[in-house]
């Protein structure tokens, strides 16, 4: 009887084997790594997934699409016209644009369209339909997407995502790369700027691209901020505040601004899912004011504190049609 189990096991086992090719895996996969514009140039764009173990190279109809920065679908990026020969955990394949040859002189494994990838903030999804294999790339659609194996959203990107994004990487992959550093499911953690960028072949063989804009460095960004008509803050609340001027309990009233995440004269947003929510409030007037030497872009300037006006507390933003 156990003679029996061991053989029917190693049949099941090899017919597994046998007809893995035919069952197309492909599905252990992220996107590793994406660049959508190098030296002002929006044409020179590639993409790179990462394999998370071996058989994962049957990637024979899966598909690449791009989407802009409120997830509407742009179109097809690739559909994968051939399987790519090596498989295992760590390696890679490329799609890139013509442009990303010339200014590299790599060959990707696939072509991919000039500049479909959008600057400054969108999101780019590969996948199969959802399940282990690809399905036929006509019969599901592209905006399902719990289809998807993976989606990397960046920059100022605010429209949907699916399990693997959680919170998109501020990050805009423009004159640099944004690179996988973790797999958290939240691309906010898991992407770093890349510089240099080092996208690598099936084959493999790769490149350095040393960046031509400078990674964004950790801070805080400029905001824009907009009155507010209305809020829904009936009672007056009180709350117990202390900075470097003051120790006080302050009475806070209306909402009075909304402050945007903003670029200014083309620089990079930090961090495009932080914004603020400002409110009036009532607090002392300090005596004396504080004398305050502040620098900043537009140079040396003399202040004096007078009185509070306004807490501004982090917020969450959805627009409602």
């Amino acid at each position: 009887m156990r003679r029996h189990l061991v053989a029917v096991t190693l049949f099941v086992l090899a017919l597994v084997c046998v007809s893995a090719p035919a069952g197309a895996v492909f599905h252990l996969a992220v996107i590793d790594e994406v660049m959508t514009s190098y030296g002002g140039n929006p044409n020179v764009q590639f993409i790179e997934i990462r394999m998370l173990g071996t058989l994962q190279n049957f990637v024979f109809n899966s598909v690449l699409a791009a989407f802009d920065a409120n997830g509407n679908y742009i179109n097809d990026i690739l559909v994968v016209p051939a399987n790519v020969t090596n498989s295992g955990n760590g390696v890679r394949w490329l799609v890139g644009t013509a442009a990303f040859q010339t200014a590299t002189g790599l060959t990707p494994d696939f072509p991919m369209p000039a500049g479909i990838l959008p600057t400054g903030g969108g999101m780019v999804c590969f996948g199969g339909g959802g399940g282990i294999a690809p399905a036929p790339p006509n019969s599901w659609s592209r905006t399902d997407f719990p289809s998807y194996v993976d989606c990397v959203a960046y920059g100022s990107y605010s429209g949907p995502t699916n399990v693997h994004t959680g919170n998109p990487t501020p990050i805009a992959p423009d004159g640099h790369s944004i690179q996988r550093i973790h797999q958290t499911n939240d691309n906010k953690n898991d992407f770093a700027c890349g510089n240099p960028a080092d996208p690598t072949t099936n084959a493999p063989a790769s490149a350095s691209m040393s960046a031509t804009a400078p990674c964004p460095a950790a801070g805080l960004d400029h905001f824009k901020c907009y009155k507010i008509k209305k809020d829904t803050l009936v009672n007056p609340e009180a709350a117990a505040t202390v900075d470097q001027f003051s120790n006080e309990t302050v009475s806070i009233k209306k909402a009075f601004l909304w402050c945007n995440p903003v670029s200014k004269d083309g620089g990079a947003i930090i961090d495009a899912t932080d914004h603020l929510l400002c409110y009036k409030i009532k607090g002392a007037k300090l005596d004396p004011a504080p004398h305050i030497a502040s620098t900043n872009q537009y140079g040396l300037q003399t202040l004096f504190a007078k009185k509070p006006f306004l807490l501004c507390v982090p917020g969450s933003k959805v627009i409602i049609p």
